[in-house]
């Protein structure tokens, strides 16, 4: 309904309907919830695109008519897009302002929370695609190559350790070379680290629903732990790496979003594991204790439990099982002279078809029905992955870097410094910093001559784009049908005229 009544107010009555006018007295004293006969509190929450987005109920088709409202296009199909609605902060000011809030999260911060297609709709194509080109892929291009930096350092550091005979004495060449590289690693996970903890002080409780927090605090964290391992316990030193190096690894698909192609990659390997391979694994869990406690009852009826050592307990049939399934053949002898009885090899016969007849091609038809259905959603994955690279690097990485440079800049030798360097630009009259960030830089409240259309077909299907043009066509043809019929009406009221 609320969509519905969108669509019918002009575009610019609608951007002023939800702008935050600071010189609307009534609005402001609504914001602020003091009563006011003009606007009631209720209103002033439905007129909060926040709040539309952030709310428990499904507002997608209110989101997208004021998305709509937010353009204006001409008669050759170029649009005029008008965002400020989407980056303003609590007062209604821009970026650029002075005195602009950089804590407040913005319409855009919160379409993180927002389903798919509210964050594919063309406008916030348009606004993601100029954030990600103009500043957004080098900065995550630079983040990459640091990772990749870190992760061929403590590769280095981790083979090399292997094949020293001391792994805490640095006596070759090679040796000094590991200690390098492991210097340059504690140098970029200590940078990690302290970003992971500016955001925790940030963000509080909602830093730790984002699995990948979890990853970068974990892998930052425990390298140190490696270290003060290895010259008080080296054994353990062994594992403790281990699992630091899968750590650091899983990382790697958090920057997976660099490109389209290997971002749509990286979101099908993760539908299929949480869509296919967890519903599979407690299926097959189920099935492997069943064959295994059936299995060891029958072989200890028919005196056939100490025939292999492999299967004369209940873990090892377990294990046995599973080696099953992922080698997809037998893994001991269960037949002839070195078998088990009859009792046993039709147990066995029951469960390798059921493993590797059944449930393996139920898997392979699972994966290949469920890639197939999530390759074309992929790409609007990415695109709502992208606004989750953007707002993290706005909200968090840049406030930090101003964090540092306000500290630094107490000391007007160190802005000279560093102004010298061509790190920060600086008033030179009050050798003061001058905030040059790339959100301030790159904004633009007003975007002209924008080809939505052919933006939103490069993120769209076939199936899409054909469902597109058969409901476009479903509509001409309605208006055609209701002027055919006012055409007869009229065309009956003349004939009885006359």
């Amino acid at each position: 309904m609320g969509a519905l009544l969108i669509r019918h107010i002009v575009p610019a009555d609608v951007r002023e309907l939800f702008l935050t006018d600071a010189e609307n007295t009534a609005f402001k004293e609504c914001k602020q919830g003091r009563k006011s006969n003009t606007l009631p509190d209720e209103t002033v929450d439905v007129l909060s695109l926040n709040y539309l987005i952030s709310s428990d109920a499904t507002f997608v088709k209110t989101i997208q008519a004021v998305f709509d409202s937010l353009k204006d296009v001409d008669d050759s199909g170029l649009a005029t897009v008008y965002i400020k609605l989407l980056e303003e902060d609590d007062k209604g000011l821009e970026p650029p302002d002075e005195g602009f809030n950089d804590h407040f999260h913005t319409v855009f911060h919160n379409l993180i929370n927002a389903q798919k297609e509210v964050t594919n709709h063309p406008v916030i194509g348009m606004l993601i695609d100029h954030k990600w080109n103009t500043w957004g892929r080098r900065r995550f291009a630079l983040n990459f190559l640091l990772y990749l930096l870190s992760l061929f350092s403590l590769t280095f550091s981790v083979v090399t350790a292997v094949m020293a005979d001391n792994v805490r004495r640095y006596d070759t060449s090679l040796q000094r070379a590991r200690a390098f590289f492991e210097i340059t690693l504690c140098i970029l996970s200590f940078y990690r680290l302290v970003t992971e903890i500016w955001q925790i002080k940030r963000h509080m409780l909602d830093y730790w629903k984002q699995f990948n927090n979890w990853i970068e605090l974990l892998s930052s964290s425990i390298i140190f732990l490696v270290l003060i391992l290895r010259f008080t316990t080296e054994n353990a030193h062994w594992f403790v790496l281990a699992v630091t190096y899968v750590l650091w690894v899983l990382r790697i698909f958090k920057y997976a979003a660099v490109s389209t192609q290997t971002g749509a990659y990286a979101e099908s390997l993760r539908q299929i594991l949480i869509r296919n391979f967890v519903p599979f694994s407690l299926l097959f869990i189920v099935v492997n204790v069943a064959f295994s406690g059936v299995f060891l009852l029958v072989l200890k009826g028919e005196g056939s439990l100490n025939t292999h050592e492999e299967t004369s307990t209940i873990f090892g049939i377990l294990f046995v099982g599973l080696r099953t399934m992922i080698e997809a053949q037998p893994i001991v002898e269960y037949t002839g002279s070195d078998g088990y009885g009859t009792a046993g090899i039709i147990v066995m016969l029951v469960f390798l078809s059921m493993t590797i007849v059944v449930l393996l091609n139920i898997l392979i038809a699972q994966l290949s029905d469920t890639y197939s259905e999530i390759q074309g959603d992929a790409v609007k994955s990415v695109r709502a992955n992208r606004v989750a690279i953007l707002t993290r690097l706005e909200r968090n990485e840049w406030q930090m870097l101003s964090y540092i440079i306000d500290t630094l800049s107490q000391c007007r030798c160190t802005v000279w410094l560093l102004s010298l360097c061509g790190c920060i630009k600086c008033d030179p009259v009050n050798w003061r910093p001058i905030s040059v960030g790339n959100r301030k830089k790159y904004y633009k409240s007003v975007f002209e001559n924008i080809d939505l259309k052919h933006q939103h077909q490069s993120y769209t299907t076939l199936l899409e784009d054909m469902d597109e043009r058969i409901h476009e066509l479903r509509r001409l043809q309605i208006k055609t049908d209701l002027k055919a019929q006012t055409l007869k009406s009229r065309l009956r009221q003349l004939d009885k005229k006359n």
